[in-house]
């Protein structure tokens, strides 16, 4: 996964999330995956965007909330600003930016298919993986069959269920987690 959200880019693999500002051109903050995190290159995360200074990412039932903010001058690694004379002060440095994970959370009997807000709560399309229906005649292994996603709405704080509602779909049987999408 890659994308660009103002002039930060956002992008994921085994190792983690990362996070750079393209103005910089720095990386400002790299998330890790947690130990036993389940196959991070099968599964896309999916990123949410919310107000000027949030994001979500939501990968496999792993939900993220990073904040964006202004680095203080004590914090910026960046000290050619201050070597600029006076006659150079009509060029304009890049704001540097720093991120910050305000939480970290696991959702029990969820994969993320898609993420978004929902009033001040999080909707989440939840993929639920295709179940083995034995064959008729009893011989061999069966057959899988889709099963329609789920549209959840959480509660932000607690990430309880305030709602979860079935998504009936023609077709549905051979779509996959990352099929799916969130606007």
């Amino acid at each position: 996964m890659i994308k660009t959200i103002d002039d930060l880019l956002l992008w994921s693999n085994d190792s983690g999330i990362s996070i750079a500002q393209i103005t910089a051109r720095a990386i400002i903050h790299h998330e890790p995956i947690p130990e036993g995190f389940p196959q991070p290159e099968i599964y896309w995360p999916k990123v949410h965007y919310s107000d000027q200074d949030r994001i979500i990412v939501g990968w496999v039932n792993h939900l993220w909330f990073f904040r964006v903010s202004l680095s203080t001058a004590e914090e910026s690694n960046n000290q050619f600003s201050r070597i600029l004379s006076s006659a150079a002060s009509s060029f304009r440095t890049p704001v540097d930016k720093k991120v910050e994970v305000e939480r970290h959370a696991v959702v029990e009997d969820v994969l993320i298919a898609g993420l978004s807000e929902f009033n001040d709560d999080i909707m989440l399309l939840n993929y639920i993986p295709p179940k083995t229906v034995p064959n008729p005649n009893g011989r061999g292994r069966g057959r899988l069959e889709g099963q329609p996603p789920e549209l959840r709405i959480l509660n932000r704080e607690t990430l309880e269920d305030e709602s979860v509602d079935e998504i009936t779909l023609n077709s549905s049987a051979a779509l996959g987690s990352s099929i799916y999408m969130t606007n």
